[in-house]
């Protein structure tokens, strides 16, 4: 799977004074069976050194064909688990909007909150893995640009 930092674009580059900061060598590249649905992809992170508060964004444009409606709640359940992983599992889910778009929400025990959002692009979809008070992850889908 390819590296496309292109694909954080969507991103602002700054949110609470903060700059989102691509990761040069994104986790999970070498997976194969992530490569098998995702084409293209790139990760961003911000944190606050005061409060450690953080968001840790993937942006992914999946191969053509591959989102459809259960792909995508298998891919929310998937990383959910992942994240929650080491912050007690996941204790809950929700769905909001912000910015207008449709944004389904995890909840870990341990206090970090997952994030998932489709583009208008085809294909892309943003996931975040956020901890803190600032609430980032929500504020970087806030300021997502079109």
């Amino acid at each position: 799977m390819a590296i496309d930092q292109t694909l954080l674009e969507v991103l602002p580059t700054t949110i609470s004074g903060l700059p989102v900061a691509a990761i040069a060598k994104p986790a999970g590249t070498d997976d194969p069976l992530l490569a098998e649905s995702v084409e293209r992809m790139a990760q961003a992170f911000v944190i606050d050194p005061a409060t450690n508060d953080f968001a840790y964004t993937s942006v992914m444009a999946l191969r053509p064909g591959v989102f459809d409606a259960s792909y995508f709640r298998s891919w929310r359940d998937s990383f959910d688990e992942g994240a929650c992983s080491q912050s007690g599992g996941v204790t809950g889910h929700a769905e909001t909007t912000i910015a207008g778009r449709t944004v389904y929400i995890g909840t870990c025990d341990g206090g970090v909150s997952t994030y998932h959002v489709r583009l208008d692009a085809p294909n892309e979809i943003v996931s975040i893995s956020a901890f803190g008070e600032q609430r980032l992850g929500e504020q970087l889908l806030a300021a997502l640009r079109p």
